[in-house]
């Protein structure tokens, strides 16, 4: 048996700067015949995109006669800018349009929610101190 472990494609998330980042891309697939299935769509996209990068998830969001809609997740240095260039090109007599890349926010960006067990562990720490303080205000006070 060989084993052989690699880092989840989550973990690259926290780092928005990495190059190898995993990248959102929302496609739309036009010209699709009725008679391709889920599975044929999501290996027809993940056949069309793997020369961008490593492609890790593949999901189909919505289904017309005329169009599909999918997300494609890639890794891969440069994937969005390779991905946008295969873009409108046809594949297996599909039409394949990159539709919309979201943007990479920064740390710098990002609101807390306030469901970070570090940050209501702060904010409890803080309100319990402010309460000892109080009562010792008030026992130096009454003294």
């Amino acid at each position: 048996w060989t084993l052989v472990l690699k880092p989840s494609h989550q973990q690259k998330y926290t780092d928005y700067r990495d190059p190898d980042v995993e990248r959102r891309l929302y496609v739309k697939v036009y010209d699709v015949p009725s008679s391709a299935d889920v599975f044929d769509l999501k290996m027809g996209l993940c056949d069309h995109f793997s020369s961008c990068g490593e492609v890790t998830y593949v999901d189909t969001l919505s289904q017309r006669p005329s169009e599909r809609h999918a997300a494609v997740c890639i890794i891969g240095q440069g994937c969005v800018e390779k991905a946008k260039e295969r873009s409108e090109r046809n594949a297996q007599g599909w039409n394949i349009v990159v539709d919309f890349v979201p943007s990479l926010r920064g740390p710098e960006k990002r609101k807390p929610t306030g469901c970070n067990p570090f940050t209501v562990r702060a904010k409890m720490d803080n309100a319990k101190k402010a309460k000892m303080e109080k009562m010792e205000k008030k026992k130096n006070t009454t003294e």
